[in-house]
């Protein structure tokens, strides 16, 4: 696959995906929870970043401590709920807008990592056989 092909393939693939979140972010709110595209982990982390946001720590509940969750993605979400204030809803589309990035660009890097186990595996068949 020449050069520009391959730039051709990770735009495409890139724009793939992007397009496709972007749509489902594009649902109604009562959509997307009703069909499983927010299902109650996603609540779970919801709250507690709106917790971590307003002050009340990192609780689900606003008294008690919690360490059941994922820090990475509830930390990315704190500032989706600072910025919002009482919005409850902009930041969950915020949250699927980043998701959407993130898995675009987890699809480039994975198709990077493919191209680059073809390009090496040849070279080291290559090798083998001399």
């Amino acid at each position: 696959m020449s050069v520009s092909n391959t730039r051709l393939v990770v735009i495409g693939l890139f724009l793939f995906a992007v397009v496709f979140h972007l749509s489902v972010v594009a649902q109604d709110f009562s959509v997307l929870a009703k069909n499983g595209f927010l299902y109650d982990d996603s609540f779970y982390a919801f709250k507690i970043a709106r917790n971590i946001s307003t002050g009340e720590g990192i609780s689900f509940d606003g008294e008690h401590a919690t360490n059941g969750f994922q820090p990475l993605w509830v930390f990315l979400l704190v500032p989706f709920y600072h910025f919002a204030g009482t919005d409850l809803i902009s930041p969950v589309y915020a949250a699927l807008i980043l998701a959407a990035l993130m898995t675009a660009v987890t699809a480039v890097l994975l198709f990077f990592i493919a191209i680059y186990k073809r390009i090496a595996g040849g070279l080291l068949a290559g090798s083998v056989k001399g």
